[in-house]
């Protein structure tokens, strides 16, 4: 086995139907790369507590694990150690938005348009509101 091969996490296949001619190829949130990173920036936060890239990389994990409360919590701590990213203000949109708050997420993207209005993520997460 290549050390590529060890690396890259088993897909986990999602077929509707067994007669279907497609389905869904998964490389996410469940493989062990995901949970071994998180051990990661969780030790990585025990021992620099409140680093705003260690809590956005995390709360970008949580989300994708389908935690969009505790991905929200994260990035509304890193944010609070980084009030001037537009990286970070835009997780903060998306994460409202998959909670289905909508009014939070549009105050949250004015927000963040004031810093940058001119930022591609946030004129994506726009037009995203806007539809």
């Amino acid at each position: 086995m290549t050390l590529a091969a060890t690396l890259v996490p088993t897909p986990e296949i999602s077929i509707r139907d067994k007669n279907a001619k497609s389905g869904i190829v998964y490389f996410g949130a469940n493989t062990p790369a995901v949970h071994e990173a998180l051990d990661l920036l969780v030790e990585a936060d025990r021992l620099a507590p409140g680093r705003s890239e260690i809590l956005h990389r995390m709360a970008l994990l949580f989300d994708e694990r389908g935690n969009p409360k505790r991905a929200l919590e994260l990035a509304e701590a890193a944010l609070a150690a980084r009030p001037e990213d537009v990286a970070l203000h835009a997780a903060r949109v998306q994460f409202l938005l998959r909670l289905d708050r909508r009014d939070a997420a549009k105050q949250a993207l004015d927000a963040a348009l004031e810093l940058d209005g001119a930022a591609r993520e946030l004129q994506q997460l726009r037009r995203r509101l806007l539809d």
